[in-house]
């Protein structure tokens, strides 16, 4: 099977997020949901309610399945070379 690399594009992003707007059913706008958030007031245990906004925020984290080949620092390359020279 041939590997395939993708760009995740902006265009990717906004698919996203319409995707998870039609699978929520939201109510107002998605762009609203990501970018400025929903006016809310949330209730503290013990507290009063307060107020503020519910937004949605994802986050993407690549991890590779094969891990990065580890390089050596410069200093010890030189160090290997001065004790090769000693």
């Amino acid at each position: 099977m041939e590997k395939m690399k993708y760009a995740f594009s902006t265009e990717g992003f906004k698919e996203l997020k319409s995707s998870i707007s039609n699978i929520a059913n939201l109510y107002y706008s998605g762009d609203i949901w990501f970018n400025n958030g929903v006016d809310c007031e949330l209730l503290e245990a013990g507290k009063n309610w307060k107020k503020g906004k519910v937004k949605i925020n994802i986050q993407l984290e690549f991890i590779p399945d094969e891990p990065e080949p580890e390089i050596k620092d410069n200093d010890s390359v030189l160090d290997d070379i001065r004790q090769s020279i000693n």
